[in-house]
């Protein structure tokens, strides 16, 4: 029976019981459920089919068909948090798009799911990845980040910047300078484009998407009415408010450019 996995926070779990203090104390989150089993350091989910081993089994029996008898083992993705990865696939999304990124994967109210990802380019800029329908489309991530807030360019640069620290990974104060960098250059990107206000952005938005959703919105709806709508069902939908999303793609930005610099390691 030692060789069983055994699932988080059940009875015989070493956690069980244990206060949301005392799972902080030991490494664990403070607001952990349970109910999956880690196998090979990957958190995964059991599926059986009752109806075909029937509603009363006991629970010797349950073990035995959980880990005897071979079942679909589904390994899903963590929701509403950041996961840095690697994925040679991601490569073939576009030119200069690297195996870097940072995912996420966004559950709405109805139990489903929107899937966004930020991208590494090989030419130190980032690009957000979301869907419109069912066709994908590559944003810089600066041109979002300007549509969720009115901060000026300065202002998104200090919050991009902010507790970062340790060029070479010390924490010395100093930004990573090959961060700082990126950051200037995508900045750069937007006003060769004659993008300087958060309003220009949401206007070149709001022209490029709009023949994409001309069956979802009125033909009255403004440029601004187009990226709203972008905004409430593409982007971070989990998140209601404008400067909730603007922190969290924030966040995920850090954590590229963490990855990317070799400060921290992808979470899988």
């Amino acid at each position: 029976m030692g060789l069983l996995p055994v699932m988080l926070l059940s009875d015989a779990c070493n956690l069980s019981g244990l206060s949301p203090r005392d799972l902080v104390d030991r490494g664990e989150q403070e607001q952990e459920w349970g109910g999956y089993f880690v196998i090979g350091g990957h958190e995964r989910l059991i599926r059986y089919d009752g109806e075909k081993f029937g509603s009363k089994l006991s629970l010797l029996y349950t073990v035995f068909i959980t880990f005897f008898i071979p079942l679909r083992m589904l390994q899903t993705t963590r929701r509403n948090y950041p996961i840095a990865m690697s994925r040679p696939s991601w490569q073939n999304r576009g030119k200069n798009f690297s195996s870097l990124g940072v995912l996420i994967e966004c559950g709405k109210r109805d139990l489903t799911t929107v899937k966004n990802v930020l991208h590494y380019l090989t030419t130190g800029t980032a690009k957000l990845m979301f869907n419109v329908g069912k066709e994908l489309f590559f944003v810089p991530v600066i041109m979002v980040l300007k549509c969720l807030s009115d901060r000026s360019d300065a202002g998104i640069f200090s919050e991009l910047l902010s507790g970062v620290s340790g060029g070479g990974g010390g924490d010395d104060g100093h930004p990573d300078q090959y961060y700082t960098r990126c950051l200037q250059n995508m900045m750069v990107e937007l006003q060769e484009e004659g993008l300087y206000t958060g309003q220009q952005v949401r206007d070149y938005l709001g022209r490029s998407f709009r023949e994409r959703l001309r069956h979802r919105l009125p033909d009255w709806s403004t440029d601004d009415d187009v990226v709203e709508y972008i905004l409430a069902t593409s982007v971070c939908v989990h998140l209601d408010e404008k400067e909730d999303k603007f922190q969290l793609l924030a966040f995920m930005v850090k954590k590229l450019f963490a990855l990317v610099s070799g400060l921290k390691r992808a979470d899988v």
